[in-house]
């Protein structure tokens, strides 16, 4: 039968009220403790003749309390020999625990499954959990954990059907103040909406974000140098804080906001019916504020609110002075025909061969959209922002299409310095497809690169031979009207 054992300043004090003449069952009745334990740690100190010293209080809780193991049961004896194929199973193949189970049963080795998990447990630490240790919290303003968490199945009142609804989850590491921000999507411009919301929210930006390995912010996950999405990369510099994503499957590195992924879940989304998005982000925001932050947390033992507005608000950086415009960038293949796609129209830019072998020959690179560039909802403006000459060919010259150029209103990115070549009008040719192509025309850039000649960047645009004459026509009239700082220039056939 189990007994008791005793703390060290329980076995002083039955030592020091028999030195003091004290009978077992006066003890007892006045420790609190049972007849037959007081008379185990008397009876002890007589055999060491131990005093009440840290010395004798010592050598008598040894003697009572250090019992021999018991012996190993049979089964047990049975594993010892498997020693090492349980080893190489476990910690090397990572084999599940019921695959061990079944080989040991093919070698004759015949025991209980719980016999074999206590074993493993025992003898080589299998699923033991590792013991936490508890980093400190960065300095006020330095730091936020960012993580998307499944909330459940919500009503979508634009589609008329059931969605899976996720959050983005902002936790400051210092005041553990957290901001959610739902959304049905996990995209990169979710992520700056949800960021931007969290700044206005918190009232300032932190100095560095670390997120999860989402694609919508990381490209290619790597502890030392991550590759970052270049559009978030473009909207951190915007904003002035740093990204330092964490490890692959290393969810302690991001823990202050993991562990409030279920007190989300349960606290604010369970039991709630939500009217769409707009309601369900209103009411997160309430729930942040007046519930989430007036909380005692568990580990600072402060309300998050107060912490933050004591400590953590005045270090925060200042919000941007502009919203960050969400460019869409893309990268086309210098091959003689390629096709990219941005917000639905469709470029083809293929380089033209020429017959002067001096005459160069432009291929598209890089290319990008922003709203700001927008001329309607199903048109987009496309600024092609690096284009290189390749080498030039002795081919034929293809015949040219109609086109007008015009010097663009809007500023060009001083690293690509372009200088175009007075040929430029037939070393590219670029056909725009898709819904509005006839305000395609007058919207669609292909800029900037560095030739041998000429010195002013120039807009190139040609209506395509699927739109009519009389749209194509209206594109380069309004082409022509367009902002301009130089006169414009057309060809002999437009």
């Amino acid at each position: 039968m189990a007994f008791r054992e005793l703390t060290m300043i329980e076995i002083r004090e039955v030592l020091r009220r028999h030195a003091s003449g004290q009978s077992l069952r006066q003890i007892a009745r006045e420790t609190g403790l049972d007849r037959k334990t007081v008379r185990r740690y008397v009876e002890a100190s007589e055999q060491a003749r131990a005093d009440v010293s840290d010395g004798g209080v010592q050598e008598v809780a040894h003697r009572v309390q250090a019992r021999p193991l018991p012996p190993r049961s049979e089964q047990r004896s049975v594993l010892v020999p498997h020693l090492e194929p349980l080893r190489k199973w476990l910690c090397e193949d990572e084999l599940r625990l019921t695959k061990v189970h079944a080989l040991l049963k093919r070698r004759g080795v015949e025991v209980s499954y719980p016999t074999l998990r206590r074993f493993v447990i025992d003898e080589l630490g299998w699923h033991k959990q590792k013991p936490t240790v508890r980093l400190d919290d960065p300095p006020p303003g330095q730091e936020a954990q960012i993580d998307f968490a499944l909330m459940g199945m919500v009503d979508d009142p634009s589609t008329g059907r059931r969605r899976k609804l996720w959050a983005l989850l902002v936790t400051l590491s210092f005041s553990r103040h957290m901001f959610v921000w739902p959304t049905f999507e996990q995209t990169t411009a979710s992520v700056i909406e949800g960021l931007d919301a969290a700044w206005d929210f918190f009232g300032g930006v932190v100095r560095c974000v670390l997120p999860d390995n989402m694609k919508a912010i990381v490209i290619t996950a790597d502890h030392a140098a991550p590759k970052i999405q270049q559009v978030f990369a473009e909207y951190a510099q915007h904003s002035g804080f740093f990204v330092d994503p964490a490890r692959v499957r290393k969810p302690r590195d991001k823990a202050r906001v993991e562990n409030q992924v279920q007190h989300v879940r349960c606290s604010w989304f369970s039991g709630e019916r939500f009217l769409g998005l707009t309601h369900s982000r209103k009411d997160a925001e309430r729930w942040c504020r007046d519930i989430a932050g007036t909380r005692v947390h568990g580990t600072t033992r402060e309300v998050p609110v107060e912490r933050f507005d004591e400590k953590e608000r005045a270090a925060l950086l200042p919000l941007p002075q502009t919203r960050f415009d969400i460019p869409h960038w893309t990268e086309a293949k210098s091959t003689p025909t390629t096709t990219s796609k941005w917000g639905g129209p469709c470029i083809r830019c293929r380089p033209r061969t020429s017959a002067a072998p001096s005459e160069p020959v432009w291929t598209a690179r890089w290319c990008a959209s922003t709203s700001a560039l927008s001329s309607s909802k199903s048109t987009r403006k496309s600024l092609l922002e690096a284009v290189v000459p390749t080498p030039p060919t002795t081919q034929p010259a293809r015949p040219r299409g109609p086109f007008a150029m015009w010097i663009p209103s809007w500023p060009v990115p001083a690293s690509v310095a372009p200088t175009w070549a007075s040929t430029l009008s037939g070393s590219c040719r670029c056909r725009f497809r898709g819904h509005g192509c006839g305000k395609a025309t007058s919207s669609y850039a292909c800029a900037t690169a560095t030739a041998t000649t000429g010195s002013t960047p120039c807009v190139l645009v040609r209506s395509t031979s699927r739109s009519s004459t009389s749209r194509g026509s209206g594109g380069c009239s309004r082409a022509r009207s367009a902002p301009r700082t130089a006169p414009i220039r057309t060809s002999s056939n437009t």
